[in-house]
């Protein structure tokens, strides 16, 4: 009878199931370790789409703002909304598509300022302008486009106005009072061209549009401010006043007691924008065991409702070119 020595041996039964429980254990463990790693991946991977996406946009604002004013009287260059603790503000930066061209022959033609449509008349959802002063480069089209901004404004008032319709002497826009905010026609109230920035009205839909088309998705605050070169009014500057940010130019000096705006003497425009991921990161993720809400941004209070979506905020400061009056040599 032949016997089997123990260096012949198996393994047990017992010891094999030991050893099948063990990596088990392990390989749910690495399963673990992995399902994690995704998760931190594509929630990176959102985040860095957010990022690049604001960084995008605000590009493209900063480009716009800093031809504000160009060719045009430099109190028009700039204005806005203020959307308050609320809401999100609305930009209108003056457009620089509709210079015209003057001079004769051909190879003496030069860039010609635009000294604006004149207002002569304001209303609740229109103004008056002189008569063909809506047509800028004298082709013969009225240069007010629907679906675009228009900047209503003196020296000492603004309106930031989306155009519904215009004609040779009147442009419209969406009712929002404007007789409050602009008061009665003065010789230097002036109408002209704008792109205008502003969320999307449903705040769902998290979409920045310029001119009406869809320019970021992601984005859920849209706030602007104002430095002001007002050193020889009451609350300029050299007084110790504080003048930026300015966050309404209706007014720049709460509560100082509504001291009004030199709009020509806009000399800083700061954007900012909050952008906010699609997907949440759930309830398993690392970054989903933390809770956030919408941060305070400019004079916009924060969101009191928490919640599980990753934000990213960006700021940028721009010079807008409104440093030459109409007129000026």
């Amino acid at each position: 009878m032949r016997t089997r020595s123990a260096a012949n041996a198996g393994f047990s039964l017992i010891e094999m199931m030991i050893v099948v429980v063990i990596m088990g254990v392990i390989t749910a463990q690495l399963f673990v370790v992995f399902a994690n790693q995704k998760r931190v991946f594509m929630s990176n991977e959102r985040a860095l789409d957010v990022q690049e996406s604001s960084r995008l946009t605000l590009d493209l604002v900063s480009f716009d703002t800093r031809m504000a004013g160009f060719m045009v009287p430099r109190w028009t260059a700039v204005s806005s909304i203020d959307g308050g603790a609320a809401k999100a503000d609305r930009l209108c930066v003056s457009s620089s598509s509709f210079v015209p061209i003057g001079g004769s022959p051909q190879l003496d033609a030069k860039i010609q300022r635009f000294s604006g449509a004149v207002v002569t008349n304001v209303f609740n959802d229109h103004v008056d302008v002189q008569a063909g002063s809506t047509d800028i480069d004298g082709d013969g089209d009225i240069d007010f486009q629907q679906g675009a901004g228009v900047i209503i404004a003196s020296p000492t008032r603004t309106y930031c106005a989306v155009v519904e319709s215009a004609t040779a002497t009147q442009i419209f826009f969406a009712v929002e009072d404007a007789t409050a905010r602009l008061g009665a026609a003065n010789p230097d109230m002036r109408a002209v061209p704008a792109n205008v920035y502003e969320l999307d009205e449903d705040p769902t839909k998290l979409e920045l549009r310029r001119n009406g088309l869809l320019l970021a998705s992601q984005v859920e605050d849209f706030q602007v401010e104002y430095w002001l070169d007002n050193a020889a009014l009451p609350n300029g500057v050299e007084d110790g006043d504080t003048e930026f940010p300015v966050n309404d130019l209706a007014a720049p000096d709460p509560p100082g007691g509504g001291i009004p705006a030199d709009n020509a003497q806009v000399r800083r425009v700061r954007v900012s924008v909050i952008a906010r991921t699609l997907r949440d990161e759930g309830p398993n993720s690392a970054a989903g065991r933390l809770t956030y809400a919408r941060p305070a941004l400019a004079n916009r209070a924060a969101d009191a409702v928490e919640d599980t979506f990753r934000r990213r905020s960006f700021s940028a400061s721009i010079l807008p070119r409104n440093l030459v009056a109409v007129g000026d040599e």
